[in-house]
């Protein structure tokens, strides 16, 4: 394994009940593979989605479901610039991103960082792809490329840092 890639993306969500206000807001974490981690908007519709899979059998807190999502947290790893990006998500509401340094530091993100991450994500997808291999407990795997147009999308990310990939790293014992 790649440790230099990183671990599978987290998403933390908080659940609120939609019609009894006295009951407790609900935080839960997950790890995800596949998301298209290309800009804080596809971040936002992920973790959008998320909220129709409420309802979905077998869903989350079983039949007859009266939590919606609040707010939600997506942070994926960017093995290029050794940074993590974060997008925090208010529903209804807006949408925050932002990277985190080694140091703790949080640094506005640009569109180099976003391409960086879109691919790392790729790579890491594709890593992990086998539950026999790579098994984490709450890990979602979603379908990279579930169309001619998400397998171009991800071809041509690939190719537009194919340069840039010794910035990566590698095993010790490969490197030349």
């Amino acid at each position: 394994m790649i440790r230099e890639l990183g671990p599978p993306d987290l998403c933390h969500i908080v659940k609120i009940h939609s019609t009894n206000r006295n009951e407790p807001d609900i935080g839960s974490y997950h790890h995800v593979l596949g998301v298209d981690t290309s800009s804080s908007a596809s971040l936002a519709a992920y973790i959008n989605s998320l909220q129709y899979s409420l309802n979905d059998k077998p869903g989350w807190f079983g039949s007859g479901n009266n939590w919606k999502i609040a707010s939600g947290t997506y942070s994926t790893y960017n093995a290029f610039s050794k940074v993590d990006l974060r997008v925090q998500i208010k529903i209804p509401g807006g949408v925050d991103a932002y990277a985190i340094t080694a140091q703790g530091e949080r640094k506005e993100v640009t569109e180099e960082l976003w391409r960086e991450c879109q691919v790392s994500a790729i790579l890491r997808a594709v890593l992990y792809a086998n539950p026999e291999e790579y098994s984490v407990t709450g890990l979602r795997r979603l379908t990279l490329a579930a169309s001619t147009r998400d397998e171009a999308r991800v071809v041509e990310a690939l190719m537009g840092q194919f340069w840039d990939g010794w910035r990566l790293g590698s095993n010790a014992e490969t490197q030349v």
